[in-house]
């Protein structure tokens, strides 16, 4: 596993990124609901590294960290 890898953690399979690798502890960001994630839970690598899309249609538009547009229009 390395820094930047997504992940599926739980049985109900939530997205994240390892942000940190430690001895004991590893962090990483969800991308969905915390409350299907609990302390113990399997963590699966997903073999792929964050990665976010761009195209033409995201010119002048306002993107959050994903890539996913957050203005009105």
């Amino acid at each position: 596993m390395k820094s930047g890898e997504l992940v599926y953690v739980g049985v109900h399979s939530v997205t994240a990124m390892v942000l940190n690798l430690e001895e004991k502890v590893s962090k990483a960001i969800l991308f969905g609901s915390d409350r299907f994630v609990g302390e113990g839970d399997l963590v699966i690598q997903a073999n792929a590294l964050v990665r976010v899309g761009v195209n033409t249609g995201l010119l002048g538009r306002v993107v959050d960290g994903l890539g996913n547009t957050i203005d009105m229009r």
